[in-house]
């Protein structure tokens, strides 16, 4: 027994007993040291019970019991912790455009905003309460979630059960707990892409015709959510590994496939469709970048760092002890092509969450900048070996038990939530009752940055005027009003057109709506 391997548990156990814990452990003191002391005893008195389970082609009883237990866990414990996402705003924004224009596009996410709004849209006609809301995202992550165990369970071959279980030890996995956000078909289909990539990488020769389907993977990733487009460093390394008399060839025939079809639904959208696309909500528009200063402070560092070790605890942990221990077959598998096709892919999304701003910070933008489990894990499972995952075997349990707890502990619904809906429910319907006629009059090109702003203006006004008399509710109501006259006036005289007076404006408005929102979060005694 390795007892190097116990280091990360006791780690990451004592990391919630600090005065300022970090918010990658969301779960009691007591409830961490109380896996850590079970994953402790768990290994002297069950030495026996992890051997390796030769498969041999065949798919045994300890898989299907196993994949049983993590979908019942899906089903049962839907992530329900508003914190995690964009929470209450991402509901909000994906029903108030269903309700408006029949389903929500946006250049960013477009085929997981729509298929969430399809979702919806078919649950209301059997079940249309405020958690319909919630339960459409779910229905899209547990679809999401299933196709991940059954290609885990049934394509991915694994020398061991133990190996096998590594895809199973990643808390990124949490995007298939029901979990309310537009990211569990693109994890899927970065997964499905990975494999791909991973299986191409091992041909002696690599052939045009590889990287075309691979382009065409990588596209319909994108369609998901633009992030996914990280892939191309990937496409760029097996390019390079190509014939020198292919490479022209590939690269005309890659780009220009790959063109046509991304840009072809999104000029539709942005051009012909009704009602196009709003390009001041796009990041694709407006990418938040950070400055390279923050990018490699101390402070960006850790943040990373910490999310490294809540999405990828084990593969993280597993592939540190593995390089500095030279373990051999380490060395013999890291030159191999298809090892460097998850290695650049993890440095890909890596770079992801160095550089990009995330808006709501940690632990709010935890999925969209921890895209780099995907790659980890696969490389993880890719570069075992019988030896090193005999002594890893208990930073493995440990994994697969935080993943449950965690599931178990954002899981949990309070009341507060079930009223946040319903009166986000309310409000929107109410919105779109009195503005849908108006809205369906204004040109197409500006009928979602207006339908937006209008409700911007009717929300804020709705919560306050409902909030408990003050000095300060009225004056925050007197601002709005005031801002919501000249938002009118000139848009109708055509003064916003004007990209200074825009964002002159559009500064108003964020400042007017921080205080508002301080001011309701505040505002604890009176509700809607």
């Amino acid at each position: 027994m390795n007892f190097l391997y116990f280091l990360p548990i006791v780690l990451q156990g004592a990391l919630s007993f600090f005065p300022h814990k970090t918010w990658i452990w969301q779960m009691p003191p007591s409830t961490s040291l109380g896996i850590a002391i079970g994953v402790l005893v768990f290994s002297f008195v069950s030495a026996r019970l992890f051997k390796d389970f030769k498969l041999n082609g065949s798919f045994p009883f300890h898989r299907i019991l196993i994949l049983s237990i993590v979908w019942s866990f899906m089903l049962f414990f839907p992530l329900r912790d508003l914190r995690f996402g964009d929470g209450l705003l991402l509901l909000e924004t994906n029903y108030l455009e269903t309700k408006l224009f029949g389903f929500q596009t946006t250049l960013d996410e477009m085929g997981e905003a729509g298929i969430h709004s399809l979702a919806y849209q078919f649950l209301s006609k059997f079940w249309n309460t405020e958690l319909t809301l919630l339960s459409s995202f779910a229905l899209v992550s547990w679809i999401a979630g299933l196709g991940y165990l059954l290609f885990i369970g049934f394509v991915i071959r694994s020398e061991s059960l133990l190996q096998w279980m590594i895809l199973l030890s990643s808390q990124g996995m949490l995007v298939f707990f029901g979990y309310a956000e537009n990211y569990s078909l693109v994890s899927l289909g970065l997964v499905l892409t990975f494999f791909y990539f991973h299986q191409i990488a091992k041909k002696e020769i690599l052939e045009t015709k590889d990287l075309v389907f691979g382009t065409i993977f990588t596209v319909f990733c994108m369609y998901l959510h633009l992030v996914a487009g990280h892939l191309v460093f990937v496409l760029i390394y097996l390019w390079w590994q190509l014939d020198r008399k292919e490479k022209t060839k590939a690269l005309l025939l890659c780009s220009s496939i790959g063109l046509t079809l991304l840009l072809s639904p999104m000029l539709y959208f942005l051009y012909i469709h009704d009602p196009g696309i709003d390009l001041f909500s796009t990041h694709l528009a407006h990418p938040p970048l950070y400055p390279l200063q923050r990018m490699i402070s101390s402070a960006h560092v850790w943040e990373v760092l910490q999310l490294l070790l809540f999405n990828s605890f084990f593969a993280f942990w597993f592939l540190v002890f593995l390089f500095f221990q030279k373990d051999e077959t380490f060395q013999e598998k890291w030159k191999k092509r298809e090892t460097q096709v998850y290695w650049i892919g993890f440095l890909s999304f890596l770079f992801h969450a160095f550089r990009h701003n995330p808006m709501l910070g940690y632990p709010a933008d935890w999925d969209l900048m921890g895209f780099f489990w995907i790659p980890l894990t696969l490389l993880a499972h890719s570069l075992v070996s019988p030896q090193s995952l005999r002594n890893a075997k208990n930073l493995l349990i440990f994994s697969l038990l935080i993943l449950f707890f965690h599931s178990v502990y954002l899981s949990k619904e309070t009341q507060n939530t079930k009223n946040l809906l319903f009166t986000a429910k309310q409000v929107i319907d109410e919105f779109v009752e009195k503005e849908l006629e108006a809205i369906e009059h204004v040109p197409k090109r500006e009928k979602k940055f207006v339908s937006k702003m209008d409700y911007f203006f009717f929300r804020n006004l709705t919560y306050l005027k409902a909030s408990c008399p003050s000095s300060d509710r009225d004056q925050i109501i007197a601002s709005l009003e005031a801002l919501e006259s000249r938002w009118k006036r000139e848009y109708r005289l055509g003064i916003l057109r004007n990209k200074a007076e825009l964002q002159s404006f559009l500064n108003d408005a964020t400042t007017i709506n921080t205080t508002a929102l301080k001011f309701l979060e505040a505002d604890t005694r009176c509700r809607l």
